[in-house]
This record gives C-alpha cells, sequence and structure tokens, in this order.
C-alpha cells in the first residue's frame, strides 16, 4: 500500500485530498467541467455527507503495513 503513505503524506484528510483532485479535474478538464461542473461537485457533496461513503467509513490513517485491515478495506 505505498499510494496509502504517499497520499498522507502529502494531504490531510479524505476531504482534502477530493478537494484537490476536483480543482485538478476543473483545470485539466476544462471544457468537460463547464458542461458537467454542477454534476462533479453535486457528487462530491453526497460522498461527504454520506456516511457510508468509503470516505467517511474509513479513517484517514490507515495503516500500510499490510494488516488485517488493509485486507479488510481492499476486499471490500
Amino acid at each position: 500500500m505505498p499510494a496509502v503513505t504517499r497520499l498522507q503524506q502529502s494531504f490531510d484528510c479524505w476531504l482534502d485530498l477530493q478537494s484537490d483532485f476536483l480543482i485538478g479535474c476543473e483545470y485539466w478538464l476544462l471544457q468537460e467541467t463547464q458542461l458537467k461542473g454542477a454534476r462533479f461537485h453535486a457528487i462530491y457533496d453526497r460522498f461527504v455527507q454520506d456516511p457510508g461513503s468509503p470516505w467517511n467509513a474509513n479513517p484517514w490513517e490507515l495503516e500500510s503495513s499490510g494488516g488485517a485491515r488493509e485486507q479488510k478495506i481492499a476486499a471490500s
């Protein structure tokens, strides 16, 4: 899970990760954002507010040592 470690070093939480991702999409996919930007933001808002979303169901501080918790998350 090297990606987990890298993300945890680069961002403070799931919300920061997704906010930066959304900003990047808006920059790199300008035409798509102009067509579907409101939909992208609605999806973002739904994930933030939904207690069952992966961002809210999984803690930011995931272990990156290959433990049982990672295996459970990977299996879902």
